[in-house]
């Protein structure tokens, strides 16, 4: 008792210093128990992470003080500096120095519990494979002579303390605007805006050579419009500075590559929220039935002293075309929109007679159309002629409602002319609401004169699992190819045409001359008058 009565003081005092650090380094003992046995515990944690334990300091009765044990000889931290609290610093090279495995907690749910003699003890949490939102810094617990109560919480409220517990990160990347859907379908010149938000965790010197990078990757048909705002604490660069390196993202199409420096993640900062932001123009005109854009942006950082983690977000984009390409199918063609040609008694003109959908046509080559969109819809006109197979490819299309005149027919053939209207219609999965899942398009076309009404219409559904296919179901009435037929001939002359002018135009020229003839036999009869009476 005279010895204890001796050591009080001293662990009194040392008691206090630490407290006075946030209770970080280990209290000081009370009355000895026959059998030195505590606990010590680690709240908060998440599920599935370990934790394991070093002890520092222990007390010897030989000694009759706390003295440093072999990890603690060799943590880089005198057993004085150690009583006086452990600072940051301090903290960061006992993470470097202490190697090892360590000693497992057993961990229930959230919590981590061990059976321990008195003593200090550091500790390191190491987050489970499937847990790549948090970053543990070290912690340090006292575990004294009396039974339990020596408790430390990893939790998220940061304070100048040697007690540096975890950050969870978070990563997300959007389309910047509060209507986010309505740059899901796109056209070439749209600019898309974006914007990455995340948080840097606060790294201890654990993390020796930490790693914060995060890059982003344009798919063909985007590229990167303007410039890049990276805003993080109180600080907004565009361009490298002593934080930060700006630098192309030369592994693949185009993006950027944005790594935050050693020195920087180091520093004693707390938990620093980041926010990029940045703009893609949409550049592909593809001639795809759908051309679909990714834009990735991938998150690589330090969860673990020697070890890092990825996350990843990407937003989808789609132009869409007629008589385009399918995704998936090899050389294969979607065939919405086919010119045919019959002659005067509706028979085809070609030998080379094509089958679609249990209808016959013979394609026809040179036609001339306009596809033009009708507001809201917005992008510009589009003229193009059938081809030898009769398709008629409009590409880069924004989904919507447009017009299909055609302009000119080829030379023997009467030109269609009914107005078609053409609506392209997106579905998006419920789940991810950028993937599109199928898209239908419809041409319709009122009645005009001997020609009958037309409604009929192609759906695409998309498999966007592994590689992207896409297949066509039959929609609507008749068939999902919709022909637009030119019969052989020449054009009839409309009401009051070229015909009935021609006549009149004959006639009005006969007046005339009979009108000029009879001026001119009475200005001779007058001369003849005049100079008989002379």
């Amino acid at each position: 008792m005279k010895a204890i009565k001796r050591l009080l003081p001293i662990l009194v005092a040392v008691a206090f210093s630490m407290v006075a650090f946030a209770g970080v380094a280990f209290a000081a003992p009370g009355d000895q128990l026959s059998e030195p046995e505590t606990t010590i515990e680690a709240t908060n944690l998440t599920a599935g992470d370990s934790v394991v334990y070093f002890q520092l300091v222990e007390w010897s009765s030989s000694a009759r003080d706390w003295v440093l044990t072999e990890v603690g000889e060799s943590c880089g931290v005198t057993l004085a500096e150690l009583k006086n609290g452990i600072s940051a610093e301090e903290a960061a090279t006992i993470a470097s120095n202490v190697t090892g495995s360590g000693t497992s907690m057993a961990v229930t749910g959230t919590t981590a519990t061990a059976t321990v003699d008195a003593g200090l003890y550091y500790l390191l949490a190491t987050p489970a494979d499937t847990n790549k939102d948090t970053v543990y810094n070290p912690a340090f617990v006292s575990a004294d002579y009396k039974e339990g109560g020596n408790t430390v919480s990893f939790n998220t409220t940061y304070a100048d303390s040697a007690v540096l517990k975890k950050s969870d990160n978070t990563f997300d990347k959007s389309v910047d605007d509060e209507n986010q859907t309505k740059y899901n379908d796109v056209k070439p010149g749209d600019i898309i805006p974006y914007k990455i938000t995340t948080k840097i965790p606060s790294y201890s010197g654990a993390f020796t050579d930490p790693t914060f990078t995060i890059t982003d990757d344009f798919s063909a048909g985007l590229t990167l419009h303007g410039d890049i705002t990276v805003t993080y604490g109180n600080k907004s660069t565009k361009v490298t500075n002593d934080d930060v390196t700006i630098t192309p993202n030369t592994d693949d199409g185009g993006g950027f590559v944005i790594e935050f420096k050693d020195a920087y993640l180091l520093s004693d900062r707390g938990v620093v929220d980041v926010e990029v932001t940045y703009s893609a123009e949409v550049t592909t005109n593809a001639p795809m039935s759908v051309n679909a854009m990714d834009n990735t942006a991938t998150l690589e950082f330090s969860n673990k002293p020697d070890e890092t983690e990825t996350k990843q977000d990407i937003t989808r984009h789609y132009t869409f075309s007629i008589d385009g390409g399918l995704l998936g199918g090899g050389d294969e063609v979607t065939k919405e929109l086919i010119k045919t040609g019959t002659d005067a008694s509706g028979n085809p003109i070609s030998e080379e007679v094509e089958y679609y959908n249990e209808k016959e046509g013979a394609p026809l080559s040179g036609a001339t159309f306009t596809l033009t969109p009708v507001a809201p819809t917005t992008g510009q006109a589009q003229t193009k002629q059938s081809t030898a197979d009769g398709r008629i490819n409009f590409s880069g299309l924004d989904a919507g409602t447009y017009t299909l005149v055609e302009t000119a027919a080829p030379a023997g053939f009467i030109k269609d002319s009914r107005t078609f209207t053409v609506t392209i219609t997106p579905t998006y999965d419920t789940q991810t609401p950028d993937l599109l899942v199928s898209y239908e398009i419809t041409i319709t076309a009122p009645e005009s004169g001997d020609t009958p009404a037309y409604s009929g219409g192609a759906t695409f559904e998309m498999s966007n699992t592994g590689e992207t296919i896409v297949k066509t179901t039959a929609s609507g009435e008749g068939s999902d190819t919709s022909f637009i037929n030119n019969t052989q001939g020449s054009e009839l002359p409309s009401t009051g045409g070229m015909g009935t002018t021609i006549l009149y135009i004959i006639g009005g020229a006969l007046v005339l001359i009979a009108g000029a003839s009879l001026i001119a036999r009475r200005v001779a009869r007058k001369q003849s008058y005049v100079s008989r009476v002379s």
